[in-house]
């Protein structure tokens, strides 16, 4: 008796749970989609089938078209009778006229312009010769005076340069020549030392005439 009463307070107590159960979908409904699916097929091929076979029998059954037959085509034109002659055309034409070249002058002398020929400008008509350009000729001929006054003096100052330098080449022989002398007095008068018949004060003497010897041709090189 006391079991089934604490049975029950203990049922009481607990909440029952109750754990839904999913129904089982009908095997008969996915039946229904598959033939479904398969007669729409098989619909669609009998129409591309259908239409593929109307085609081709409306290829076969056309009626042929009857060709338009080729006609030559011909002109109506104007004719003359030809003539051989020279034609000269008569075209006009506006633009500018320029030169095919241009060059450009340049005096070699500087200096005033005191005349341009009158030709001497666009469209103008200038022969080989003629003078374009005339400038001053004081200055020009100024300058050239003062030129060749200045190669005058540069040709006599290369004449006296050249006299110069014949004139010491002279002067180095002759010092040469007056060193050689002094040398075999030199030489001389050492023998004579030797053998007594001169002094050492003579010796000394030509010693010293040969260094101012040497020292004189050393400038003249010089």
């Amino acid at each position: 008796m006391l079991q089934s009463v604490e049975r029950n307070d203990s049922e009481k107590k607990a909440p029952v749970e109750y754990a839904e159960i999913p129904a089982a979908k009908p095997s008969v409904s996915r039946a229904k989609l598959v033939s479904k699916a398969i007669l729409q097929a098989v619909l669609a091929f009998l129409v591309l089938f259908a239409a593929f076979k109307g085609m081709n029998y409306l290829v076969n059954t056309k009626p042929e078209v009857a060709k338009r037959p080729v006609t030559e085509k011909s002109y109506a034109v104007e004719v003359s009778t030809i003539a051989q002659g020279d034609y000269t055309p008569s075209i006009s034409v506006y633009g500018e006229v320029t030169a095919g070249r241009q060059v450009d002058l340049r005096a070699l002398v500087a200096g005033e312009i005191v005349a341009v020929n009158d030709e001497l400008k666009a469209g103008g008509i200038v022969a080989k010769g003629d003078v374009l350009v005339s400038i001053d000729r004081f200055e020009y001929e100024g300058a050239l005076t003062e030129a060749k006054a200045n190669l005058a003096e540069a040709k006599a100052g290369q004449i006296e340069n050249r006299g110069r330098v014949e004139l010491e080449k002279a002067n180095v022989v002759r010092a040469r020549e007056q060193l050689d002398f002094a040398q075999k007095d030199l030489e001389r008068a050492q023998g004579l030392l030797e053998r007594g018949s001169v002094t050492e004060r003579t010796v000394d003497e030509r010693n010293l005439l040969v260094s101012q010897r040497q020292q004189s041709l050393e400038q003249s090189i010089n």
